[in-house]
């Protein structure tokens, strides 16, 4: 059960875009709203005639003000609409540091002191990240995170529309490792808030003859061991579905074989009318490899579902 969900915002419609789900969220679990801002703005140069300041050197902590109200009127308006405990907070980075790798650190620390278990964010959809968000602030802050971020797709629609539909139905991509189950935890967390069903995915790359060569052609696959592989990957589901069931959970597996890891995760979604993708990354050392290539990082900036996504710690391997 969620306590204290995180929601870092950066004066902009789009970071509010966030919201309403947190709130949702929130009111059914009971947890306390965090809205944290760190403030970005830089100082202004003072500039001198004949001496005398005409900018005084102090004139930058009107920005942090500014930036505590913003954050007042937003928590007075949450509060207005529903009942919910809401905790305000102004981030400062230090001077002189790189936004890009301050931005994250800091609120990855206040997830740490606050015990923060869920955070929710926007991105600007396909388009990419903008503003607070721009791709290396939110891609260092999921591999810095002890806590899954929930990261929804910016429709940019009307403040009347932004408010979405709970997700109901959650694809689960494994690999079969301890790392890629990581995710299962925060899903079916957040699965029992919403009422959620489960499909399980596991992507089985065709297997070669000759795996060294440097090109490959169809008559290269050997369809003996891609059956068995898919044969393998569909025991390995069942299993999983069964741990999940006997929690509770409704689940349903998939075995896709496939060489598009990324494409075909998203080509299911649409399938299965996904309207969530919850996924592992690879831990502290960036979004690496969780299926092949860089999957997660690319399902997080091709999708148009929201990516619930978790870090999952170097462990020992399970599964096949």
């Amino acid at each position: 059960m969620y306590r204290a969900i995180l929601v870092p915002l950066d004066g902009s419609p789009l970071s509010e875009e966030a919201l309403p789900l947190a709130a949702e969220i929130a009111r059914r679990s009971g947890a306390t709203l965090h809205l944290a801002l760190v403030s970005v703005r830089t100082m202004v140069a003072p500039i001198y005639v004949e001496g005398y300041p005409v900018i005084d050197e102090d004139l930058h902590s009107l920005g942090r003000l500014h930036d505590q109200a913003y954050l007042e009127q937003t928590r007075d308006r949450l509060r207005a609409e529903q009942d919910l405990p809401v905790t305000i907070v102004v981030l400062d980075p230090l001077e002189g540091d790189n936004f890009d790798q301050t931005v994250p650190g800091i609120l990855a620390s206040y997830v740490a002191a606050n015990q923060i278990d869920l955070i929710v964010m926007t991105t600007h959809g396909r388009g990419g990240f903008t503003r607070l968000w721009l791709g290396s602030v939110t891609d260092a802050l999921i591999r810095l995170s002890p806590a899954p971020i929930l990261v929804l797709r910016s429709q940019e629609r009307a403040p009347e529309a932004r408010q979405p539909a709970p997700p109901r139905r959650i694809l689960i991509p494994l690999d079969g490792s301890a790392r890629s189950e990581a995710i299962l935890e925060p899903a079916l967390a957040l699965g029992r808030l919403l009422g959620a069903e489960y499909t399980l995915l596991r992507v089985v790359v065709p297997a070669v003859l000759s795996p060294a060569a440097p090109f490959t052609t169809p008559t290269d696959f050997n369809p003996e061991r891609t059956m068995r592989d898919r044969e393998e990957a569909q025991r390995y589901l069942e299993q999983v579905a069964a741990r999940l069931t006997d929690a509770g959970a409704t689940v349903r597996t998939r075995v896709v074989v496939s060489d598009q890891v990324a494409l075909t995760i998203l080509e299911e979604s649409q399938r299965e009318g996904s309207d969530l993708i919850a996924m592992s990354t690879a831990g502290r050392s960036g979004i690496r490899r969780l299926l092949i290539g860089s999957v997660a990082d690319k399902v997080l900036r091709r999708g148009e579902v929201p990516l619930l996504v978790h870090r999952g710690e170097a462990t020992a391997e399970s599964g096949s």
